[in-house]
């Protein structure tokens, strides 16, 4: 294989750049006039969501040469690009050392005046920094930590020792904690084997302050203790302490976790105290968990004057409950359905057995397990399915069965291959009639379709010698047939027939439905599919019947022509006809 040059320069692997914390709307000209003026850039591509198209924030850029794009680093690193300073670092393409935490730190307590140029500068005397990004909010103002990656693991070491419980940022009173960089799932490990911190519920407002402290201080040496109130100064029924050492907090938990106050049937809740992130990703695995083994249930038309307490009260004699929400909206009004999680599954069957169709607040509940919302709509689409089909179904088998076909012949036989010209649509199976020479009918012509008056017409007559006449696009009998004319050789001609639907060519086919009627291109179709069922496809004949009714029942008239005309769509669409047909037959 030859390979072609190809038109643009070819960069050395350490040329390539990334830049991260790209504003939304930076576009590649954007990003190339910046770096252009550095050196010769070879390509510039922000990545993009696949779906939408939008920016994720970064960008790769290769220069023709590792020189330019080490200059362009040391230049335009954290230069602000649409009020966002750019984070740039040498593309690393080996993913092991992309996700490796070796010489990474982490920084807190940092002053909201402290930029990205300003630390990265202050770290950069303790060896060479990979990496360093500040965490910001939407508007662009820190929160007060950020990550360090060196490319030495003794250079985080150094800095760590240096920097820990000390002020790099020049504000008294400030000092800043430095720590090797743990991911979440070791934090989330080390927290819960080293917390400090407890949370108690449930207690009402039988304790305050002195009881409180009173009754956690003999586990161990506290530090703090809160009670949290409302605006009135009312407790809330909760509250924190604060250990000096993991083992008091421990033996608290380990006293008075599930047991009751003296006199007080309330049963407290003792834990570990839990960041707002930790207890939310709590809170779904429990509901997970629950929903999966069914002790989470709906219910539906709640009054108004319900709340979360009176649902918990409503359901607690069910069996114990996680939780229990009322769901509201931006105002804090009831949107009248609401959801409660129980420990146990048989505690939510209990409740569905019990409480649905229960009277509340002039309301009868509506109480059943909770689905998700795309299992919920998989399962009314299913229905909603299985009902149409059912429907079209029933109509197919009720259509009349005329001369053992589904599809009627023309009211008028085709009789040694000789039908009227003006005939095209479908025909009824009827008894042979043979032609007899043309009667002259005292009316007007007739106008046919697009303002064109009717030729006369060829008339049939039954064996018993009885005329049938032509009147208005319908046949007569008649006792007395008119006065027979002298036969004109031409006029007692036959007319050759149109070719047959099921049989014509293509093309011919094709035009003669675009010219027809819309009642009449449903009946050509039809007996197209019918006759390409029985024959191409060997179907029987009520089966090529119920399937021909299908199609014409659940497809538009253009997917009926893509079908007839494209085999492949014939047959998939065939197969697919057969095999809900097979299923709606067992069920």
């Amino acid at each position: 294989m030859v390979r072609l040059p190809s038109p643009y320069p070819a960069s050395t692997p350490n040329a390539s750049l990334y830049v991260g914390d790209l504003h939304p709307d930076v576009t590649e000209s954007e990003l190339f006039e910046k770096f252009s003026p550095v050196g010769q850039v070879v390509t510039v591509r922000v990545c993009r969501d696949a779906v939408s198209r939008k920016s994720l924030g970064y960008a790769y850029i290769n220069f023709k040469d590792a020189a330019a794009a080490e200059e362009a680093m040391q230049q335009l690193n954290f230069e602000p690009l649409r009020a966002r300073p750019m984070r740039i670092m040498r593309v690393n393409r080996d993913p092991s050392k992309r996700k490796s935490t070796t010489g990474n730190i982490f920084i807190s307590n940092l002053d909201k005046h402290v930029d990205t140029r300003t630390l990265h500068d202050s770290f950069s005397t303790y060896g060479k920094v990979y990496s360093c990004k500040l965490a910001v909010d939407n508007n662009g103002n820190s929160k007060g930590y950020a990550f360090i990656h060196f490319e030495r693991e003794q250079d985080a070491d150094a800095a760590i020792a240096d920097v820990n419980a000390k002020n790099v940022d020049g504000s008294p009173g400030r000092k800043v904690r430095a720590a090797k960089y743990l991911s979440r799932t070791s934090r989330l490990r080390e927290a819960e084997n080293s917390f400090t911190n407890i949370f108690v519920k449930n207690f009402g407002n039988e304790l305050d302050e002195a009881k409180f402290k009173q009754m956690f201080g003999k586990y161990g040496e506290i530090i703090s203790c809160k009670l949290v109130r409302d605006e009135f100064g009312k407790s809330k029924g909760f509250g924190f302490v604060a250990y000096k050492d993991p083992e008091s907090a421990k033996r608290a938990i380990a006293a008075w976790n599930g047991m009751s106050l003296p006199g007080s049937s309330l049963m407290l809740h003792v834990c570990r105290a839990q960041t707002k992130q930790e207890r939310t990703a709590e809170l779904k695995r429990q509901y997970e968990a629950a929903r999966q083994a069914g002790a989470n249930i709906y219910i539906k038309n709640i009054g108004e004057g319900i709340d979360d307490k009176m649902l918990y009260e409503i359901f607690m004699n069910c069996g114990p409950i996680t939780s229990a929400k009322v769901m509201t909206d931006e105002k804090g009004s009831s949107k009248g359905f609401g959801f409660v999680c129980f420990e146990q599954p048989e505690s939510a069957c209990r409740a569905v057995n019990k409480m649905n169709n229960t009277l509340f607040f002039g309301k009868r509940l509506y109480v059943a397990v909770a689905q998700r919302k795309d299992d919920r709509h998989s399962l009314l689409a299913s229905k909603y399915m299985s009902t149409q089909a059912q429907q079209r179904l029933a109509e197919i088998n009720a259509m009349p069965k005329i001369g053992g076909g589904y599809f009627a012949q023309s009211q008028i036989a085709r009789v040694n291959n000789v039908v009227p010209p003006y005939q095209t649509g479908p025909t009824l199976i009827t008894p042979q009639y043979v032609p007899l020479p043309v009667y002259e009918i005292q009316q007007a012509p007739s106008v046919g379709f697009a303002g064109y008056a009717q030729p006369v017409q060829p008339q049939y007559a039954h064996p018993q010698n009885r005329a049938v006449v032509q009147v208005g696009g319908f046949n007569r009998d008649s006792e007395h047939p008119p006065k027979v004319l002298p036969q004109n050789p031409a006029s007692t001609r036959p007319v050759e027939q149109t070719d047959n639907p099921a049989t014509e060519p293509l093309d011919a086919f094709c035009r003669r439905v675009a010219i027809a009627l819309p009642y009449v291109k449903q009946g050509l179709l039809g007996e197209r599919i019918n006759h390409q069922l029985r024959n191409s496809m060997s179907l029987t004949e009520e089966l090529a019947r119920k399937v021909t009714g299908f199609l014409l029942y659940g497809l538009p008239v253009s997917d009926l022509i893509d079908m007839v005309k494209d085999d492949g769509a014939f047959r998939r669409r065939t197969d697919e006809a057969i095999d809900f047909l097979a299923r709606e037959a067992k069920t």
